[in-house]
């Protein structure tokens, strides 16, 4: 196979995955391991993807933010494994906050399907109405709705979130780095974020393996200030991440 061949085939494997592992690509590309780690060498100085320890990164812009449908065709077992191991975090007569997002959705499915006696604050309309249905108490933050993420943010959902007390909160991110902390693509969203910690008495972020070595544009935290649910993450980031929070991982 010529090495644009498998330029374009790798690029094609990070598009849908977001990270791709060498051993995966030597199988995908029948090639060997060298041939392999010379090919990531080249889209990297070409600009189009970043090596980590094991295999390769899709690179995002700092603002690029997809949108709900893209995020829920994406990584979909992964979340909803996370989702699971979620849930048992949650404690009865907790209030609890769920945050937007693709893999907080499959918590509220979650949820849905197993009635735990909780009481949910949400700044998600798909998640309210989900809840509502099967008779979980919900409320809603009011404000201005991001259609992309289905997120409602601004200044009357500021006020809302100030006057409650929350048990535990679980957060949406775009990207986790030992150097910049929790980071979001969007500053009304970032806002929203940092007040949830503020209000509550324990912050779990929900992030699968992509999330981590990514940097969006508005940081949000500081590692120290929420605890990281994960799929799996390796053991070089987990002992960096490791130093300023804990990480509960399902797979190693």
């Amino acid at each position: 196979m010529l090495i644009e061949e498998r330029k374009k085939i790798i690029l094609e494997q990070l598009e849908r995955e977001e990270i791709v592992k060498t051993s995966d690509l030597i199988v995908v590309l029948n090639s060997s391991e060298s041939s392999v780690r010379r090919d990531l060498a080249l889209l990297e100085e070409e600009g189009l993807l970043r090596r980590i320890h094991g295999g390769a990164k899709k690179i995002t812009p700092l603002n690029y933010e997809s949108n709900m449908e893209e995020k829920s065709s994406k990584n979909v077992q992964k979340k909803k494994d996370i989702a699971n191991f979620a849930l048992s975090f949650l404690k009865e007569n907790d209030v609890v906050f769920i945050d937007a997002g693709s893999t907080t959705h499959f918590l509220v499915k979650k949820i849905a399907e197993t009635l735990p006696k909780i009481q949910v604050v949400t700044n998600s309309i798909h998640h309210a109405v989900i809840l509502a249905e099967v008779g979980i108490p919900v409320t809603i933050l009011g404000g201005q709705v991001k259609l992309t993420t289905d997120a409602v943010v601004g200044a009357t959902a500021s006020q809302q979130i100030s006057q409650y007390q929350l048990n535990v909160s679980f957060l949406g991110i775009n990207g986790i780095d030992e150097k910049f902390g929790y980071t979001t693509p969007d500053p009304e969203e970032a806002s929203i974020k940092q007040q949830i910690i503020q209000q509550s008495q324990k912050t779990y972020v929900l992030a699968d393996e992509t999330k981590f070595e990514n940097v969006a544009f508005v940081r949000v935290a500081k590692l120290e200030a929420a605890e990281i649910l994960t799929d799996r993450i390796s053991n070089e980031m987990k002992e960096k991440i490791e130093k300023e929070t804990k990480v509960y991982t399902l797979l190693n």
